[in-house]
């Protein structure tokens, strides 16, 4: 994820700039500001849906990645913000602050084994005995595209 913004901060800084065009930077950043709570709030939200133990892991392994990729979008909101508001002519702070803030919050949500364990003991603890990596690693695939 460093590598990506660091090519990002290559890429914008050879994009000139005006000073008299654009927005004024207390825009870009309450801009950013709101779409960081956005993104905390839902965040949040699907952290409650997700602490709901499931009847079994199968049903688990499947609803968790639904739930993740919602996380996902609304994690990348702050960066597609920056990314219109640097074409509007907020300037490149805006982008690179949009990624870094989505970066951050990426690695928040990241299918890592602390947070996966976690749901598993939130599981538990609501007395379903789900194993949510063993989960995701073996259930089976959709076998058509209905599923």
């Amino acid at each position: 994820m460093v590598s990506s913004l660091f090519a990002f901060v290559i890429a914008f800084s050879f994009i000139p700039t005006t000073k008299e065009r654009g927005l004024q930077p207390a825009w870009g950043v309450l801009v950013l500001f709101g779409t960081t709570a956005l993104a905390l709030y839902e965040i949040s939200s699907t952290q409650k849906r997700m602490g709901v133990a499931p009847p079994d892991e199968r049903t688990a392994a499947r609803g968790y990645p639904i739930l993740y990729f919602i996380r996902v979008g609304m994690v990348l909101t702050p960066a597609l913000a920056g990314f219109a508001l640097f074409f509007v002519g907020g300037g490149r702070w805006v982008y690179l602050a949009g990624v870094s803030i989505s970066e951050v919050l990426l690695w928040l949500i990241a299918p890592s084994r602390a947070n996966l364990s976690r749901l598993t003991e939130r599981y538990r603890a609501q007395g379903k005995n789900i194993d949510l990596t063993s989960a995701l690693l073996t259930v089976d695939p959709p076998q058509d595209g209905r599923e």
